[in-house]
Order: structure tokens, then C-alpha cells, then sequence
């Protein structure tokens, strides 16, 4: 039995002359098609045929066409608003899948499910799918397309639907991304001016969407940044904030999938640590320093600490009557505290000498190293102080790291300490940066010892 929609039959109950068309029709025998709602022509087309049929041409077609209905958009309250669609089909027979309203949407057949959904739904007399919510990410699950359809239809009811909120556009460029990803790291001073000062090195990406960035593009950009005449490292660097970026945009599900391959960063060669300074070397250096900046290079040079450790070392992390030292502290770049590389506090003991560079300079500071300016060191204060000092003493210079801990490590080695003692001391996780500078040691022995065999063979050779 063909039904009618509530429109259609209120039209037939107040138009007396249509009703008697349609009984007329039913008396006939001749086969009623189902009229319902629908923006498809083609059931118009047939419904049209079908009173043609009964020979009433004229006064029928015009019945027919006001019992169709208009395409436009049906009346606020006539119909929930919107259904959820998909333009995939069956990967397994092929068959489309059907729309829904509230049940999930699976194969009748083959019980699978889409992977991406649409909201289709009539808006100011116009159709709209949208695809997106309202953070610009896909619909890829029904319970997600549920939510966006009953978010709409609450909008729609309250009067403040915006379609364009639900556009790919919104909130998705890289642009507004990084913008948001640059927020969260405004407490550390440091870090938030290092992101500011690589920005224009990602602007190649700023007229892109998040999810349209893709293996080439980054390609692309990787290619353009090795011709704007930068160093390895700060290559490598940019690179690696921008997988971060986009690890966050996949944790946040701003993208769909992670980015599965990266350009290579470029290979950095192990640090240098040939160059090291002896006793006598440190001495020279420690005499052309500022007498008020000697403190922190001698407690460096006695101790073998990190740059870090020593301008993060707290009045409170050393015992006196004990007569030890922890080392726990380091002082970040945006001058807050951290703790130490590998989370793992050490103990250094107080000797006479080390004692002599723990003068108190200010009891209202937690800090035990200041400045002349009375505020704490800063990394980049005592590498440039130490870069001049070594120019003008040495004639060339050495990494402070070098001149200081690896030093330590060299020279305590060279004393005859065993590798495991040594790398305990300097808090190596192993001791694998220990025997490499046993290694280091064997190297400089390398031209002596070769030159005293050459020279036992050729009194050998002469003897014979």
C-alpha cells in the first residue's frame, strides 16, 4: 500500500475538487504511487505519467504537480534536522551504504562500516554536507558523526548556526596551530624565544592546513632550508621541533595519521674532545680571569661539574659539617631550576681547595655562585668570559666542557684512577665517555711510542 505524507493529506482534506481527482484515481484501479517527501525528479516525472494514463491530462498534471512536493526546505520543526551519510561504499560487495538518523551505519550484507561520514542536511533552502567538526577534524567514527549532528541541530534550534564553523578552514592552518603550539611553552623563557626565532625558517608552511602537509611537502621544505646557508645542528634542531609539532597535532587528533616519513637530519660527527687543558694550562687561565669570576672557573676545574650544575648549585645542596657537596641542581636557559642529567644526584666531597671557592657572596640568594651584578650566572656569561681569557693565554680556544669536565676526567685518568671511579665522579650512566678518554690518552701516546720502536728496529738492523 502506497502512503502519503501529513502535507499531502492536509492538502486533499481542505482542497474538495483534488480529493475527487485522487478517489477518482483509486476507483479506477490504476496503481497509486508512494508520494513522499523527496527532492528526487524522477518520482515527480512518473507520478505526472501516472494520471497522463487516465486519459485527464490537463486537469490531472496540474493535480499532480501541487500534490508533489517542492523542493525547498521543509518547515522548522517538520523533521529532525539532518542525517548522517557516507559517499563510501562496501569494500567488500561494493553496495553503498545507507544514511542514518540515529542507528549506527553498517553493510546489510557484509556488517562493515565506513571510515568517514558526512552530515547531510537542508540549510536556507540549500543542501550542505559537512565533513568536519568544528575543530576541522574528519569524522571518521558514527559516534563522532552523532555528535556533530546533534551539536547542528541544537544550533539550528537556538538561531546561531554558522556552516562556515564547520569547514576544513577552521582552526587547522599551520599558521594557527603553531600559534597555539608557541602558547604552551610561554613560561619558559628560553624555549618560547628559540620557537619565536625558528618561525620564519616554517613559514614555507603557513598556507597549508595541517592534514593537507604531507612526506613531499616536508620534502620540499627540507630541500628550500639546506640553501638558506644554516649550520647542520641548527637543521637538525628545526627539524625535530617540527615532528614535535606534529606529534602534538596527532595527539590531539588535529590530523588524522602521523607523518610516516621524515626527511634524514643530517649526521652531526662526535664532539671533539682532543683539545683539553693540564694543570698548568688551567692555572695560566684561572690567573688572567677577573678575580671575581675566579670562584666559579676553580670550583669548575676542581670538580669536574657540568656548566649547569655549577651556576645551579643552591647554598642549601651544600653540607659543610658533613663536608660534602650534592650535586642536584641545574640552571636552565629561562633561569629556572632542573635536575641533573640523568636524574641521578651525586656527592662530591669538600677538599681544602674546593672549600676555598664556597665564599658566601649574598645570604639573601638560594644561589651559591653570583655575579658582580649579584644575580646568577648564566651559561652563556661564563662561556664567552672563558672563550677571551683562552684566546689571549693560549692562542686558540677550547669548549669550556672541555677545558673543565672532560679535562678532569683526562687528568684524574692520567693519575692512574681506574675507569670505574672516574665515571662514578663525573656521573657518566656508563662508562663508555670514560674509556674514550682512555682512548684519547692512547692516541696522544701514539707518535712517542711509534717513534721508539722505529727507532729500536733501525739500532737492530744496523747491530746486525
Amino acid at each position: 500500500m502506497h502512503t502519503l505524507t501529513h502535507n499531502q493529506i492536509n492538502k486533499l482534506q481542505s482542497n474538495p475538487a483534488l480529493l475527487s481527482v485522487y478517489l477518482s484515481i483509486l476507483a479506477a484501479k490504476t496503481q497509486v504511487l508512494q508520494i513522499a517527501y523527496t527532492k528526487e525528479k524522477k518520482q515527480k516525472r512518473t507520478l505526472l505519467s501516472a494520471f497522463q494514463i487516465l486519459g485527464q491530462q490537463k486537469e490531472l498534471t496540474s493535480a499532480a504537480k501541487s500534490l508533489t512536493p517542492k523542493e525547498t526546505e521543509p518547515q522548522q520543526g517538520e523533521w529532525d534536522v539532518g542525517k548522517i551519510r557516507t559517499y563510501q561504499k562496501c569494500p567488500k560487495c561494493g553496495k553503498r551504504f545507507p544514511s542514518s538518523s540515529g542507528e549506527p551505519i553498517q553493510c546489510e550484507t557484509c556488517l562493515t562500516k565506513p571510515t568517514k561520514y558526512l552530515i547531510n542536511f537542508w540549510y536556507k533552502g540549500k543542501s550542505l554536507n559537512l565533513s568536519y567538526d568544528k575543530d576541522g577534524r574528519t569524522i571518521h567514527e558514527f559516534k563522532h558523526a552523532l555528535a556533530v549532528l546533534g551539536e547542528i541541530r541544537a544550533e539550528i534550534k537556538r538561531g546561531n548556526f554558522e556552516p562556515e564553523a564547520y569547514r576544513k578552514e577552521s582552526r587547522t592552518t599551520f599558521k594557527a596551530f603553531f600559534d597555539r603550539f608557541i602558547e604552551g611553552y610561554k613560561g619558559s623563557i628560553g624555549t618560547y624565544d628559540k620557537l619565536k626565532a625558528i618561525r620564519k625558517h616554517l613559514k614555507y608552511f603557513e598556507k597549508f592546513q595541517m592534514r593537507d602537509i604531507t612526506p613531499i611537502v616536508v620534502d620540499n621544505w627540507w630541500k628550500d632550508l639546506q640553501e638558506k646557508g644554516l649550520s647542520k645542528v641548527y637543521c637538525n634542531d628545526i627539524l625535530q621541533w617540527l615532528k614535535t609539532i606534529f606529534k602534538q597535532a596527532h595527539e590531539l587528533a588535529v590530523i588524522d595519521q602521523p607523518i610516516r616519513r621524515w626527511p634524514k637530519p643530517h649526521k652531526i660527527p662526535k664532539a671533539d674532545i682532543d683539545d683539553w687543558l693540564t694543570f698548568q694550562e688551567q692555572q695560566k687561565i684561572l690567573e688572567a680571569l677577573p678575580e671575581y669570576d675566579r670562584n666559579i672557573f676553580e670550583f669548575l676545574f676542581l670538580t669536574g661539574v657540568r656548566v649547569n650544575e655549577a651556576t645551579g648549585l643552591q647554598r642549601s645542596d651544600i653540607y659543610r659539617d658533613k663536608g660534602v657537596i650534592i650535586i642536584r641542581h641545574t640552571r636552565k636557559r629561562d633561569g629556572s631550576l632542573g635536575i641533573v642529567k640523568n636524574k641521578k644526584p651525586r656527592v662530591i666531597p669538600i677538599t681544602p681547595e674546593i672549600e676555598k671557592t664556597l665564599k658566601i657572596s649574598n645570604l639573601s640568594s638560594s644561589y651559591q655562585f653570583l655575579s658582580k651584578w649579584n644575580r646568577p650566572y648564566s651559561d652563556d656569561y661564563l662561556r664567552s668570559l672563558f672563550y677571551k681569557t683562552c684566546d689571549k693565554v693560549l692562542g686558540r680556544r677550547v669548549k669550556l666542557k672541555n677545558a673543565s669536565r672532560h679535562s678532569w676526567g683526562m687528568n684524574a685518568l692520567a693519575e692512574g684512577n681506574d675507569y670505574y671511579k672516574v665515571s662514578k665522579a663525573l656521573g657518566h650512566s656508563d662508562t663508555k665517555m670514560t674509556v674514550y678518554y682512555a682512548q684519547l690518552q692512547t692516541k696522544q701516546f701514539q707518535d712517542l711510542y711509534e717513534k721508539t720502536c722505529k727507532g729500536l728496529e733501525k739500532n737492530n738492523l744496523q747491530g746486525s
